[in-house]
């Protein structure tokens, strides 16, 4: 889609490719090793993509926890499918879980918890599939174990979900990372920086 930042070509950003996927620097990230998995196609999940995909999709997962491991810190996953995206674009969030700025965290316990949903875990993929393929809105969530959040239980239960940024901004008291579509000019001169050690250090 031309209007789709994410289908507009940059490679300035992208840290590597392969057929069908980029890994992507955005924009806001939290901190240093935080990136974006991203298809080159314009799904609106990554329950909706092919399923002559998945594998490939799974190798580049796989790798890019690998990568962010040994540079950074093991990552947690975070998708919010068609649910409180901000580019209507299927893209899943890489997030190391300790940094120089905060130490470890439990962001299953201290986001997704406190909401009182329903948590479904699943084990492969094609669970993932079926459900959006049923229900058409999710929120998925990876840390080893993987489950999914129904966008149903949120909205029925009147509960608020605590997003990442949210999170990190309110909770551990990061600065600068409450929306990348409200940066302050030292927001953006922090995130550079971030964003300039992760292309550094992150190398495929």
């Amino acid at each position: 889609m031309s209007d789709c930042i994410f289908c507009k070509e940059d490679k300035e950003r992208n840290l590597y490719e392969t057929q069908n996927f980029f890994i992507r620097v955005g924009k806001g990230i939290v901190t240093p090793g935080h990136v974006m998995i991203i298809p080159k196609h314009h799904y609106k999940a990554f329950g909706e993509i092919d399923n002559n995909l998945v594998q490939e999709f799974l190798d580049l997962k796989k790798l890019a926890i690998e990568k962010i491991s040994k540079v950074f810190y093991e990552p947690f996953l975070i998708e919010y499918g068609v649910f409180g995206q901000t580019v209507f674009h299927a893209h899943i969030h890489l997030i190391p879980k300790a940094s120089k700025q905060y130490n470890e965290v439990d962001l299953f316990k201290g986001m997704i918890l406190p909401t009182k949903t329903e948590i479904i875990e699943i084990q492969n993929f094609s669970e993932l599939q079926n459900y959006y393929n049923k229900n058409k809105e999710y929120i998925y969530f990876e840390d080893h174990k993987k489950y999914i959040l129904p966008v149903s239980d949120i909205i029925r239960n009147n509960v608020g979900l605590v997003g990442y940024r949210h999170y990190f901004t309110y909770k551990i008291g990061l600065q600068g990372i409450d929306s990348w579509k409200r940066m302050t000019e030292d927001d953006i001169k922090q995130d550079n920086i971030k964003i300039k050690i992760t292309k550094e250090k992150l190398v495929f």
